[in-house]
């Protein structure tokens, strides 16, 4: 039997005026005679930084509407609060930062979060629930606003083009270092390029097992359209919208990165650069990090409502397909084959064309993300990069790998479509990368086209 180390209480007015604060205050006593050390992430002790409350009023459940913090995958030593042998410690909040209360009568709250030691970070049955009630009484004020409906307003939450629709729109990165804001610019590249990625992977079976393995869920069809409609709405907010990507110059909170539902402004700590998140790969990567984050702004996803409604299963899935966009496959959908090398070749401008058995290197590509939402794509083979051979703006001038990706003809913008499939254009003449003539031969050429309204200019990002 698990022995309850802890108590806690909430204290609030039994009544409060309409427009009010809602000042309360939580008290954690230790009951044991030895000095413990608490997490305090995802409690009142680190502030309202997540839906740790639930508030009931008239039997319905108010919406969390603070702030969304991501926290770091390995707490540090000043993630920890001691609490005295016998002693007690208290946080003051306020619950209309993060509660919209807009309706007189009685609200009920309850604790709805779990209290975890240095010692024992898997116990989570050491104190038991607790709830208070109160009553919003006719005042003088109207209802208070939220953080989250605050920061909505400074927002302003900015529409673009429709015309650019399909193409991430470049965020405008503010403060931090050079370096810094490269590191943040990359990881929407990549957090896009893996969204794109992981759509199109559950609409096919080539990923389920590690569907399965990150949910913890079955990968039945409606598992995976759940998990798809939430990529689909993020890679949305980043078309439609114009984010703003502020790099904090000293550390806030104890978290990585934190936001608001439906903001358009996610802030950074210096921790989210730390040398052990590496920009690409890992479920701990900048990009998956910049999809566990999208998740609360875009989606309004807490950090684990369930397998698939949950921000941190969503950013590790996404880091694992982008795992795999290491050596992707690009299948055209024509005819069904995939783009490479022609004959593996590690000649500088050799062809790229279509083929059907993609079992050998030159069919594997990589994407290196660059500046203004552009990429690379590098072959596995030659280690050369896709290119439009001579820079040419004809229409029909041949795709070839190329060594030296200086100019704009190696620069490729992704460009979602339908049914997970993109379309690929070369920012050097603005035209797409097609199969010549939508041929079915195997072997038939990859090239440049002003058109693309048709199958043999629309690719599938495969994983290898």
């Amino acid at each position: 039997m698990v022995s309850i180390i802890f108590n806690m209480k909430l204290d609030l007015p039994k009544t409060i005026q309409m427009g009010d604060k809602l000042s309360g205050v939580f008290t954690l006593t230790n009951t044991t005679s030895e000095e413990q050390k608490v997490l305090i992430w995802k409690t009142p002790l680190e502030g309202l930084n997540s839906n740790c409350f639930k508030v009931i009023h008239s039997e319905k459940t108010i919406s969390y509407d603070g702030k969304f913090v991501l926290h770091p995958p390995t707490p540090s030593s000043n993630s920890y609060m001691s609490v005295p042998a016998g002693g007690s410690v208290t946080a003051d909040f306020d619950l209309s930062d993060a509660y919209f209360i807009e309706n007189l009568g009685t609200y009920e709250i309850e604790t709805q979060f779990k209290i975890l030691t240095a010692d024992e970070p898997n116990n989570t049955s050491i104190a038991s629930s607790v709830s208070a009630r109160f009553e919003i009484v006719e005042g003088g004020g109207s209802s208070r606003e939220t953080e989250g409906m605050r920061h909505r307003v400074k927002d302003n939450f900015t529409a673009v083009n429709a015309d650019d629709v399909g193409v991430a729109t470049a965020p405008t990165i503010v403060g931090g270092t050079t370096a810094q804001q490269t590191a943040v610019g990359n990881a929407w590249t990549n957090a896009y390029s893996s969204q794109l990625c992981s759509i199109s992977v559950l609409t096919r079976n080539d990923c389920d097992t590690i569907f399965k393995n990150t949910f913890k869920v079955d990968a039945t069809l409606e598992n995976k359209m759940t998990a798809s409609g939430y990529y689909s709405d993020m890679k949305a907010g980043m078309e439609d919208s114009a984010f703003s990507l502020t790099i904090n110059a000293t550390q806030i909170g104890v978290g990585i990165a934190y936001t608001y539902l439906n903001s358009t402004t996610i802030w950074f700590n210096p921790t989210y650069f730390n040398s052990a998140f590496k920009p690409i790969n890992g479920d701990f990567s900048q990009a998956a990090m910049m999809i566990q984050v999208l998740a609360h702004a875009v989606c309004g996803i807490q950090d684990c409502s369930d397998a698939i409604t949950c921000s941190y299963t969503l950013g590790y899935f996404s880091s694992r397909i982008q795992v795999l966009v290491d050596n992707i496959k690009l299948q055209v959908k024509s005819s069904e084959q995939y783009l490479n090398i022609s004959g593996a070749s590690m000649e500088n401008a050799a062809k790229a064309c279509q083929g059907s058995m993609p079992t050998t290197d030159n069919f594997l590509w990589k994407i290196i993300p660059q500046q203004d939402g552009y990429v690379q794509l590098q072959v596995k083979s030659s280690g050369q990069y896709l290119n439009i051979y001579g820079a040419s703006m004809d229409n029909s001038a041949k795709a070839c790998q190329g060594s030296i990706p200086t100019t704009d003809n190696f620069l490729w913008k992704i460009i979602s479509q339908q049914d997970g499939d993109v379309q690929l254009q070369v920012k050097s003449s603005g035209q797409y990368l097609n199969i010549y003539g939508a041929s079915m031969d195997n072997g038939a050429e990859a090239c440049q086209g002003n058109m693309p309204t048709t199958d043999n200019f629309l690719w599938k990002m495969l994983p290898a």
